[in-house]
């Protein structure tokens, strides 16, 4: 992942030191998607924006059916 790193800051003209935190910033993004997940699925996933949804009822199957 570094080494495939390396032309994109070539690219951009920025120092090569930057190449190794590259598979940190991957995983640092890693466990945000999975907190935002897990605090979706608990229904708190707007939370950090002051709003909080409820979790839907379960719509119960029609008996006449």
């Amino acid at each position: 992942m570094t080494g495939t790193y390396l032309p994109m800051l070539r690219y951009y003209r920025l120092s090569y030191w930057l190449a190794p935190l590259l598979p940190f910033t991957a995983f640092l993004y890693l466990l945000m998607t999975v907190d935002s997940a897990v605090q979706h699925y608990r229904g708190r996933g707007a939370a950090w924006k002051g709003r909080t949804y409820a979790r839907p009822e379960p719509v119960a199957d029609d008996p006449a059916r």
